[in-house]
């Protein structure tokens, strides 16, 4: 704990607000991440929307190795008439607090997440997180906010 107190005091000298404050928003754990971190770098919904823009942001990401702490928000809107997938999360946490189902719209935030997967060429199974997630979503474990954190959780896999 001293050291992320020192490591604090340090940024704060140095003038470091962004990483003062990234690392203020976060636990004890992440700003111990952060304390090593020389560059801090946030990508936000349209910059995280489809696989051509996920392609684009690893291409920011190691074009400079002193980027070490990447914050990525849920994908945005590929089109002006698309929906960002925060507020289709939101959207089915309502639906689910008044006894409608969300099934079209957990699916479309699925299909999406699968989509850019797919595109990426990547091998990660998210088939059965989504299972998993619908089935709390169902059984009504999740906060309206816990459930919307998802669409950043599921951008950072």
């Amino acid at each position: 704990m001293r050291r992320f107190i020192e490591e604090l005091k340090d940024f704060s000298k140095k003038g470091d607000m962004v990483l003062l404050m990234l690392c203020l928003a976060t636990s004890a754990f992440g700003c111990l991440m952060v304390a090593s971190a020389t560059s801090a770098a946030k990508f936000g919904g349209s910059s995280m929307a489809d696989a051509k823009q996920f392609a684009k942001v690893k291409a920011i990401i190691e074009a400079d190795p002193s980027r070490k702490v990447i914050v990525v928000s849920a994908s945005g809107k590929r089109f002006k008439e698309d929906n960002k997938l925060t507020d289709l999360l939101y959207l089915c946490h309502a639906h689910i607090k008044y006894g409608v189902a969300c099934d079209p719209i957990f699916q479309m935030i699925a299909d999406r997440y699968i989509e850019i997967r797919n595109d990426l060429g990547i091998d990660l199974d998210l088939e059965t997180e989504f299972a998993a997630l619908k089935q709390r979503i169902d059984n009504k474990e999740m906060t309206a906010d816990e459930l919307a954190s998802r669409g950043e959780y599921f951008s950072a896999k």
